[in-house]
């Protein structure tokens, strides 16, 4: 099943987790405004799809490079604790 996108945006019955919806989204909106546009994005997908290597992850973006040196570097703990508070979730 295709969840529509309100569902994911804004769901329903999660009074638990409301305020950290609000935070989430709120953390979103100041991202997406200083984000890539969507040719930028585009070019590293193709480039992705097409440069035969076996490479997984490919950096879009100012804060792309280095957040894929420190996932590299930092324990999984220590890597989503510092994405948190740097989002402030």
């Amino acid at each position: 099943m295709i969840w529509p996108i309100s569902f994911i945006v804004n769901p329903t019955n999660t009074n638990a987790y409301d305020g950290f919806i609000q935070k989430f989204n709120d953390a979103a909106e100041k991202v997406m405004k200083d984000a890539e546009g969507p040719e930028v994005v585009a070019k590293v997908i193709f480039k992705s799809a097409t440069d035969n290597s076996n490479q997984m992850r490919y950096a879009v973006g100012k804060p792309g490079p280095m957040l894929l040196i420190l996932r590299k570097l930092l324990s999984d703990k220590l890597y989503f604790l510092m994405v948190r508070k740097s989002y402030n979730l």
